[in-house]
């Protein structure tokens, strides 16, 4: 028995010995990024000749181009670029890809493949981060962001609303009209709230299958959602740490959720002079999707409609910048062009931006800081700042001078991976 004691202590100390190997950390994965220039918009910091340290994913020095690497280093010379932030986009339906009226019911795995083909399109793109707003069905945005976070596949990072919550009837009948016989089929996209008790409900739903914010439909009715649904649904939300978008075009139905506390409005296209005073007052972000006359065309199908519509946004966003509401870059761009990838007709938006009177700097500021602000991720992304992650993009035009210079992004970095990377000069280019 002695025997076997001492046997089973010398296993023992083995088993530590061996977990104590195991326990050490392994090597700091770095990479030091090196390019001529560097904006921040969070600060409005312009900067010649820098170098970024990035040390497991995340910003660990940031210093000129003399900044020493590491040992073991990967040094990454991006020459003559400006390097920034990653874009975000605040308002997107990965799982869609047509418009409203050419909408059809869809399987689960149809809304995965297809938001998988647009999250990878928006990363490519420069887009590191993204909000997804519903029309997900059975959550498989959530799986796709599940997917992506195990890193099984690269994309952004999602913040996702799962179900849309909606007064009975989801929006459904304003696209395709139901015989009752079909049953309330909405339902896949939906989840019906018509008091404050079932908007709890509906909020714990949601986040038990794994939204990481709420959406509410506040106006597709004829009826829209009092101040007392509004401000039950927030609360329960809050509870959880879970932010709360809204949307609404204008009139009453704005009146409550501005009241009720939402953390944002989604498109907001009516919203009055008093109401966009009250979002500043209150600190809510307005995520205005903001149509260019070329995406207007695409929806409506008819010139006049479409003119008619791009003025009420232009000045809209026109009158909000000037009273200083919180903007934040959101697009709500849903369908598919063969020639073009989701990120790129995402930013036809900066257009009605500059038509707007709207500064770049600040163009930039609502897809990068203020974006991150509204999502609730500032002291993880959305800057260039030590202990944020490095999601990084660069391109060889300055996008402060010139808005359209985004287009050019070359250089994709998230989270410390390199996800695309610029052509060097003289080589032969992509097939």
């Amino acid at each position: 028995m002695i025997r076997d004691a001492r046997r089973l202590a010398g296993l023992a100390a083995l088993g530590l010995a061996i977990a104590a190997v195991g326990a050490v950390p392994a090597a700091a994965q770095s990479t030091l990024l090196r390019a001529a220039h560097l904006v921040d918009p969070a600060t409005g910091t312009l900067r010649d000749d820098v170098a970024v340290l990035v040390t497991d994913g995340r910003i660990a020095a940031i210093g000129g181009r003399d900044l020493a690497a590491p040992a073991g280093a990967e040094v990454l010379d991006l020459g003559d670029v400006w390097l920034m932030p990653g874009l975000m986009d605040t308002h997107t339906h990965l799982s869609i890809g047509v418009i409203a009226s050419e909408m059809r019911e869809q399987s689960n795995a149809t809304n995965a493949l297809i938001a998988l083909r647009n999250a990878q399109q928006y990363l490519q793109g420069g887009f590191t981060t993204v909000r997804d707003l519903g029309a997900e069905g059975d959550y498989a945005v959530v799986d796709l962001r599940r997917a992506i976070d195990s890193g099984m596949w690269s994309g952004p990072t999602i913040l996702s609303a799962g179900k849309t919550i909606a007064p009975f009837g989801g929006d459904r009948d304003r696209v395709s009209p139901l015989p009752f016989e079909a049953g309330p089929t909405w339902r896949r996209n939906y989840i019906d709230a018509d008091s404050p008790q079932e908007m709890v409900k509906a909020v714990r739903e949601n986040i038990r299958y794994g939204a990481r914010v709420i959406k509410l439909y506040a106006d597709i009715h004829p009826y829209h959602f009092t101040r007392e649904e509004v401000g039950a649904a927030v609360a329960e939300a809050r509870r959880a740490g879970v932010r709360v978008a809204a949307h609404v075009a204008g009139g009453r139905a704005a009146d409550e959720v501005i009241a009720a506390g939402v953390d944002s409005i989604e498109h907001g296209f009516s919203l009055s002079r008093e109401q966009l005073a009250e979002m500043k007052k209150r600190g809510i972000y307005l995520s205005g999707t903001d149509f260019g006359i070329r995406s207007l065309r695409t929806i409506l199908r008819d010139e006049k409609s479409a003119t008619g519509f791009a003025r009420l946004i232009l000045e809209r966003l026109r009158e909000a910048h000037r009273i200083g509401v919180p903007l934040a870059y959101g697009s709500d761009v849903v369908w598919a062009e063969s020639s073009r990838p989701r990120s790129a007709i995402v930013l036809d938006q900066t257009e009605t931006w500059v038509a707007a009177g709207i500064a770049p700097l600040d163009v930039l500021k609502a897809m990068t800081s203020n974006a991150a602000a509204l999502l609730g991720v500032q002291d993880q992304r959305g800057a260039i700042r030590v202990g944020l992650f490095a999601d990084l993009v660069a391109m060889p035009a300055d996008p402060v001078r010139d808005i359209a210079a985004l287009r050019g992004i070359c250089f994709v970095m998230k989270q410390g991976r390199v996800e695309r990377a610029c052509p060097q000069p003289g080589a032969p280019a992509a097939p």
